[in-house]
């Protein structure tokens, strides 16, 4: 039987297909991805940002910086233009199953100046 009081993985950052969930809009939408969502962050608030193709890109910061580049379809957020790994994903990510993905920010990006 699992153990129910083992942590939770840490999650950075959520990809979510860009009409999950299906039939809300707007504000509804807002209110339902942070209901979901915001608790999977450690967070009360979350910041959801349009990627570009199908793809919606949540962290718990509005000041979590997408790539300038390689944002097409299916893509996953990069490293800065000005970091050494330019281009190359900054998160491992996990597929729910369903179309939504969990992020964790690759170690040597929690130190990394931007």
């Amino acid at each position: 039987m699992p153990d129910e009081a083992a942590p939770r993985p840490k999650i950075d950052a959520i990809r979510i297909p860009r009409h999950y969930p299906k039939g809300l809009q707007g504000d509804a939408r807002h209110r339902a991805l942070k209901a979901e969502f915001a608790p999977m962050l450690n967070s009360t608030m979350i910041y959801a940002r349009h990627m570009g193709g199908t793809q919606t890109f949540i962290t718990a910061t509005a000041n979590h910086p997408l790539s300038a580049d390689g944002l097409e379809w299916g893509c996953a957020p990069n490293y800065p233009l000005t970091h050494p790994k330019a281009g190359q994903p900054r998160y491992d990510w996990t597929d729910r199953g369903d179309g939504v993905f969990y992020g964790v920010e690759k170690p040597e990006d929690a130190d990394a100046a931007e």
